[in-house]
């Protein structure tokens, strides 16, 4: 057992030795301090003690009822996973028990090696009118929280968006740090699917990355989503890992 577990009002109060041996171990290392900041701002954040040393850190959205915690101890992510009840919790680590699997793809670009078509217009929000943002992921979700949206857009995160007459139809994230990029919250209203909408938002994104820089994207995929997982393979994308998906 950890001695205790406490919520941080700021991410300085992270130990730094601490935040590097995530960011260079864990698959989302590129990404921990993005996490923390927008997760600061739009939700809390945990770190977990034991001895004077902090052995843990965790990020959770009390909207969405969904955490994600990072420790190399399956004993410390168990105790981050009973902090709330019935939440979403994500963890690197297989804690042996009933849950989702869901694969790490990851994507080298090389400049000029891409060939990519797409059939549907995309366009990159603009910030100028998040409530239609906010209530296409309501509606596909269930529950969102719009501080999250604010930070996300405000740390930089692209909202890439397919629109018929004006309505939106589909949509996907990409999160940037430096030359790292990832693709997340992808989604395509049911009446509009087989359309080529996903691969198109995937395209976009992906030749987007490459236009301003990135040269390594990573995306997380269900295995309850071969196609999904098809259409990342065929852009070139590898699995490098697994993340795991329970309920508390």
């Amino acid at each position: 057992m950890t001695s205790y577990i406490l919520r941080i009002k700021s991410v300085s109060e992270i130990d730094k030795t601490v935040l590097d041996k995530y960011s260079n171990s864990s698959l989302f290392g590129k990404f921990l301090n993005l996490f923390l900041e927008e997760g600061a701002e739009s939700g809390d954040v945990y770190v977990a003690w034991e001895n004077n040393k902090q052995e843990g850190i965790f990020v959770y959205d009390s909207v969405e009822n969904a955490g994600t915690c990072f420790t190399f101890r399956k004993d410390i992510a168990k105790e981050f996973m009973q902090l709330k009840e019935n939440m979403d919790f994500y963890t690197e680590i297989d804690l042996n028990l009933k849950g989702l699997t869901e694969e790490v793809h990851r994507l080298k670009l090389d400049s000029g090696n891409l060939n990519i078509n797409i059939r549907n217009e995309i366009e990159i929000f603009h910030g100028d009118q998040i409530e239609e943002v906010l209530t296409f992921m309501k509606q596909a979700y269930g529950k969102v929280s719009e501080r999250w949206i604010k930070s996300s857009l405000n740390h930089g995160e692209k909202c890439f968006l397919c629109r018929k007459d004006g309505v939106i139809y589909g949509m996907s994230w990409l999160g940037r740090v430096s030359i790292y990029g990832r693709l997340h919250s992808l989604y395509v209203s049911e009446n509009y699917r087989q359309m080529g909408i996903g691969s198109d938002l995937l395209a976009a994104r992906i030749l987007w990355a490459e236009h301003t820089g990135i040269k390594e994207l990573i995306s997380e995929i269900p295995l309850e989503s071969p196609f999904s997982k098809k259409i990342a393979e065929k852009n070139g994308f590898e699995v490098v890992g697994r993340i795991y998906h329970y309920k508390s």
